[in-house]
């Protein structure tokens, strides 16, 4: 028997529901990021956002789209802040510019706790603009993928501190139809620093996973054994190109402390992607 159902509906007319049994992993982080879904969305009634879908056939911006949107955000951003914020984005931008326009968002977002007074003193449309930025970066990343995913934010959900025993359960793979924890802090995870090659992320903002909230990622393609076998190699040789640098930060190759890869929370025991192609909408979440 399932442990909860997410519900998914047509992304414009909200109707043409379904619902889909996921079942919990059982460990100890998987339920008390279970206890954090049911208090978000239950108790205190936030709703997902539905802005990050990656790899899907239909419903797919394309990179002008994307580079459209972000040249928006920078530009509510410029108009209190021009100098801060004097870049355009383009589709043939390189990973590498993607890279130095992501530091805006780490430098003035700030702490997830210690938010920068740029943020803490914008108006609402800076802020959103500000997160907007950083989603939309991301989704760029993704623009050519073909591995079906989606990420659910829920501003302002409750977050509890992972426990030293959850760094056990990273795993450098991705598996069908299985929900990951998100990394809901500022700066980049280890694993998406390797994956980014980012030069520009800054020392301080090269973080580990320290908490756990309502927060998910949905991995409905999952990786092949080749992908798994070629991200175990890109990571060991970031390893040992970056071997001193990383040491010098704290991380030291094989440490579970380091947090690298993703962290299953629960599974669901039917192909899903056919359900939720035409359903690219999180409605909620149904526990009874």
């Amino acid at each position: 028997m399932p442990d909860f159902h997410l519900i998914f509906c047509d992304p414009v007319t909200k109707d043409n529901e379904v619902e889909i049994p996921f079942t919990l992993t059982g460990t100890d982080v998987s339920w008390r990021w279970f206890d954090c879904l049911y208090h978000t969305t239950q108790v205190n009634g936030v709703v997902a956002d539905n802005n990050r879908w990656s790899g899907w056939e239909t419903n797919r911006d394309t990179a002008q789209d994307i580079c459209n949107r972000i040249n928006d955000h920078l530009a509510v951003c410029r108009a209190t802040h021009p100098k801060e914020f004097d870049i355009t984005c383009s589709p043939d931008m390189s990973q590498d510019d993607f890279n130095k326009m992501h530091t805006y968002f780490e430098v003035y977002r700030g702490e997830l706790l210690k938010p920068h007074p740029y943020f803490t003193n914008g108006t609402d449309e800076f802020r959103n603009a500000l997160e907007q930025l950083n989603i939309d970066i991301h989704l760029f990343e993704q623009v050519d993928t073909k591995n079906k995913s989606a990420r659910f934010n829920f501003p302002g959900g409750v977050l509890h501190r992972l426990e030293a025993k959850d760094n056990l359960l990273f795993e450098v793979n991705k598996i069908p139809n299985t929900l990951y924890l998100m990394f809901n802090m500022r700066g980049k995870n280890l694993m998406d620093f390797i994956n980014d090659d980012d030069d520009h992320i800054g020392d301080e903002n090269i973080r580990r996973y320290e908490w756990n909230g309502a927060d998910f990622r949905l991995e409905i393609s999952g990786w092949s054994e080749e992908q798994r076998l070629e991200r175990m190699k890109l990571i060991d040789d970031v390893w040992h190109q970056h071997h001193d640098y990383l040491s010098s930060l704290g991380f030291h190759k094989g440490d579970p402390t380091n947090t690298v890869g993703w962290l299953p929370l629960a599974t669901s025991d039917i192909d899903i992607a056919e359900l939720v192609e035409p359903r690219q909408f999180l409605k909620g979440a149904k526990f009874w």
